[in-house]
C-alpha cells in the first residue's frame, strides 16, 4: 500500500446495512425496538444537520480520491517510467555469499566515497545516486512538488469534515451504522472520542440518555 492506497482504504465510507458484519447488525437489532416504541417519524430532529455533515464528508473524502486518481497516481506512474527509482539502497554480497542490503541517503550522498577505491559499495551507492538524481529531475519537470502538496491539502481537509461528523448526532440507526462503519473499517483504527459520539447516539435513540 503504497500510503496513498492505504490511506483510501481507511477513507472508504458506506451505507448498505450488509456491510457492517454482525456486530452493526447486532446493534441495530438490538436498539431497533426502543425506536420503534418512540414511534415512526418522518424528519427525525436533527436529520438536516446530520445531511449536511454526512454529504461535506463525503465531498471532502471524494475530492482527494479524485485528486489520487486524475492527478496523482498518474504523474507517480509517468514519473516511475521517465526515472525508474527502486529506494535509497544497495545490496553487495560478500565472499561467504551473504547478500547485505545497505542504505544510502540523499543527505549524505557521498558517504561511501571514503571507502577504498574500487569499492564495490562506493560503486553501487554512485548508481542508486545517480538514478535518484535522474528521478529528482523528472519529478520536477512533472511537477510533483505541486501536486503532492494539493493532495495533502486534500487529505488533511478531510480530518475536520470526519470530526464534524461524528460530532454531529445522529438521527437514526442508520446513520449510527454509518459512523459504526467508519470506525470499524479497519482494526487499527480507532479514535476513543469517536467511540464515545457513537455511544452517546445509541444510548439517546435507546431512551437511556442520561
Amino acid at each position: 500500500m503504497s500510503a496513498n492506497t492505504t490511506r483510501r482504504a481507511l477513507l472508504r465510507l458506506g451505507t448498505g446495512a450488509l456491510a457492517y458484519g454482525a456486530g452493526a447488525a447486532a446493534v441495530a437489532g438490538g436498539f431497533a425496538i426502543a425506536g420503534e416504541a418512540k414511534g415512526a417519524e418522518t424528519e427525525r430532529p436533527g436529520r438536516a444537520a446530520w445531511d449536511r455533515a454526512l454529504a461535506a464528508y463525503r465531498a471532502a473524502v471524494a475530492a482527494s480520491d479524485r485528486h489520487y486518481a486524475d492527478v496523482e497516481k498518474p504523474a507517480n506512474e509517468k514519473l516511475q517510467r521517465r526515472a525508474p527509482f527502486a529506494g535509497c539502497f544497495f545490496e553487495v554480497t560478500d565472499q561467504t555469499g551473504r547478500t547485505v542490503r545497505h542504505r544510502w541517503s540523499p543527505n549524505d550522498p557521498d558517504a561511501y566515497e571514503t571507502m577504498p577505491p574500487g569499492s564495490v559499495h562506493a560503486a553501487k551507492a554512485r548508481e542508486v545516486k545517480a538514478a535518484w538524481q535522474a528521478h529528482q529531475r523528472a519529478a520536477s519537470t512533472l511537477g510533483m512538488d505541486a501536486i503532492r502538496k494539493r493532495s495533502n491539502e486534500l487529505y488533511e481537509a478531510i480530518g475536520p469534515a470526519e470530526d464534524a461528523l461524528f460530532q454531529t448526532q445522529a438521527p437514526d440507526l442508520d446513520a449510527v451504522l454509518v459512523k459504526l462503519d467508519r470506525l470499524w473499517s479497519e482494526r487499527d483504527y480507532n479514535i476513543p472520542e469517536y467511540s464515545d459520539h457513537v455511544m452517546a447516539d445509541v444510548r439517546r435513540l435507546a431512551g437511556r440518555e442520561a
